[in-house]
């Protein structure tokens, strides 16, 4: 529940505040912040496909440390002076996100049994939807007191947390 509720508190806190991140920090204009965003989402589209098709030849466990890992680089340019360009992060981090939800999903009966992955999908859903809107709720009221800047570097620290939790997990049941 807690890794999954990560990727939703990232997931989130970037659709709900990326835009003001961007007009805020990069000085872009809102109309244009708006076009970034709505490239994140489409790359979470577009990583969601793509690994699709990986995921018949891939693990779980490597689709979801290949999502960090292209997440983590779209971190890593968000945060670079590099004016607008910087803002092709965010089509990385979508991209990176895709196939994290769908794998840590996909790998509960494996993880926990078949038995009770009905049961146990059912409180990931709804722990994993609490934390990302208690999350993004609290990061807009810290961001709005303090500076918008702490966005990448806060989404840093969410997608090193969900690798570490996946990564205890992986490593709990083999």
């Amino acid at each position: 529940i807690l890794s999954l509720g990560l990727y939703c508190a990232g997931e989130f806190t970037i659709g709900t505040w990326g835009a003001t991140y961007a007009v805020s920090v990069l000085a872009v204009s809102p109309d244009e912040a708006a076009k970034w965003i709505s490239l994140y989402f489409c790359g979470i589209t577009v990583g969601r496909i793509i690994s699709g098709f990986i995921s018949m030849k891939a693990s779980d466990n490597t689709m979801i440390r290949s999502g960090v890992t292209v997440s983590l680089v779209g971190m890593i340019i968000l945060t670079l002076p590099i004016g607008n360009f910087s803002l092709l992060g965010l089509l990385l981090i979508g991209i990176g996100f895709g196939p994290i939800f769908p794998s840590i999903l996909h790998s509960v009966p494996e993880r926990f049994g078949a038995k009770y992955s009905a049961d146990l999908t059912g409180f990931h859903m709804g722990g994993a939807y609490a934390i990302g809107f208690a999350v993004q709720l609290a990061f807009g009221f810290i961001a709005t007191s303090t500076t918008f800047k702490i966005t990448p570097f806060v989404l840093l620290g969410f997608i090193l947390l969900l690798f570490t939790v996946n990564e205890i997990k992986i490593k709990t049941i083999n």
